[in-house]
């Protein structure tokens, strides 16, 4: 099984970025045939540290590339 990357390039395990790009991410559902292996959303960790969280695993990841994620505002 090979990394996920949003908003790169996986070939073959091998990142092609673009540089300077930048996005806002509200959800991101990712699935394997029909099946959901991904439903993250972002948010602020226990320590307040801006992360994605996906309620399928019920993992926190966080930014593994160049930089962190910066949080938008709170929606209650």
């Amino acid at each position: 099984e090979y990394p996920m990357f949003i908003f790169n390039i996986n070939n073959a395990g091998t990142t092609w970025t673009s540089e300077g790009y930048s996005s806002k991410i509200y959800y991101f559902k990712a699935y394997n045939n029909n099946t959901l292996i991904r439903d993250m959303i972002p948010v602020l960790d226990q320590n307040n540290v801006a992360c994605m969280y996906d309620k399928v695993t019920r993992t926190y990841f966080y930014n593994a590339g160049t930089g962190d994620f910066i949080a938008g505002p709170i929606v209650q």
